[in-house]
């Protein structure tokens, strides 16, 4: 009879805990312990998809078009790419431009470097002409509602073409991005002068390291973004419970699910990152575990040795530096576009130079 009682009493004891758990699934992601209640379905479908991501890229729009920016869409064939556009000086008749492109990187919007580089505007006017930030389709951008590419193949053809055509003098990339970045500057050694890769993907040495990287996202796709998350942010930004399932639903589409699949190793760089004849700087959180900070090791030795290049690690910063540390961000980079040499700060110690 005690078992007969105990097992009962077990049995409850697990159905409240699964009522428990089912309540805050369905309460919503919460924010330092405060839950956000979930938006009532007849809001959600006056609203429709995605509206955090559909409405504050629509707002951002609308700043950033009365502040001068442009938003286009490249075409090549039915592929495309967005290009928000940020003309820094006026050009007279026939000029070329003077070009930085960033590139962002997998499931990321443009927005994510906005502050970076609205806090780097003095510098950067130095640098450069205009500023375009590269806009994928069926990520969390302004082109959220396209779908997204569905193979690495043709994400790499439509990106070194439409890129291409920009000739950019410098290129700023992050993770994917970054990795696209790596290979154009190779593609096109004629066009970039300065390459700046943050957090980069796309070198990859030994098979268990391989077997890992793809793994993450693998297991993403069918475990949702908790899995993915703390390999993502050493510590998540306040606002990211706000947009996280819309953030995140990009991963359950055919169209990312075949991308992810896609992935090969002759995609990789490790036997061409040699070929890099731009002057190069490598940034990475040292708490980045999506791809890990042991990796710089891998890129500054495979650079050619002739080449100016340096590494530095964001303390404290996982695979976002971008959001995680932006002070940070914009004051190396500041630094690296006035041409200074970067060096440890004793006090206060934000970066370490490698």
């Amino acid at each position: 009879m005690k078992k007969e009682i105990g097992t009962v009493a077990s049995g409850a004891k697990q159905d409240r805990a699964k009522r428990t758990h089912r309540s805050k699934a369905e309460a919503g992601p919460s924010v330092a312990g405060f839950r956000l209640p979930e938006m009532p379905e007849a809001l959600r479908k006056l609203l429709g998809p995605k509206p955090m991501i559909r409405y504050s890229h629509q707002a951002a729009l609308k700043l950033f078009e009365n502040l001068g920016w442009k938003f286009e869409v490249r075409h090549l064939g039915e592929s495309r790419l967005g290009l928000l556009r940020w003309p820094l000086r006026k050009m007279g008749p026939g000029a070329i431009p003077r070009r930085l492109v960033m590139v962002p990187g997998f499931g990321d919007t443009p927005l994510s470097w906005w502050s970076v580089l609205a806090g780097l505007k003095p510098v950067l006017k130095r640098e450069v002409d205009e500023v375009i930030l590269i806009d994928y389709p069926g990520y969390c951008g302004f082109l959220h509602d396209e779908p997204a590419f569905d193979s690495m193949d043709e994400l790499m053809r439509v990106f070194r073409e439409i890129v291409g055509s920009l000739k950019p003098e410098v290129l700023v990339g992050h993770s994917l991005g970054a990795w696209l970045a790596a290979d154009f500057a190779i593609e096109r050694p004629e066009t970039v002068r300065k390459l700046y890769l943050v957090d980069p993907g796309g070198l990859v040495t030994t098979e268990e390291d391989r077997a890992n990287y793809r793994g993450l996202f693998a297991t993403a796709i069918e475990s949702g973004p908790d899995h993915l998350l703390p390999h993502v942010f050493a510590k998540a930004p306040v606002w990211l419970p706000f947009f996280q399932t819309e953030f995140f639903s990009f991963l359950k589409t055919p169209e990312v699910r075949a991308f992810v699949a896609s992935f090969d190793d002759r995609h990789l760089l490790n036997d061409r990152v040699g070929k890099i004849r731009a002057e190069t700087t490598i940034l990475w959180g040292d708490r980045d575990t999506l791809t890990p900070v042991k990796w710089i090791e891998q890129w500054l030795e495979r650079l050619p040795a002739d080449l100016k290049k340096q590494g530095i690690l964001i303390r404290g910063s996982g695979h976002s530096p971008q959001l995680e540390k932006p002070g940070v961000v914009i004051a190396l980079f500041t630094q690296l576009f006035l041409g200074r040499e970067l060096k440890n700060l004793a006090l206060v110690p934000l970066w370490k130079v490698v």
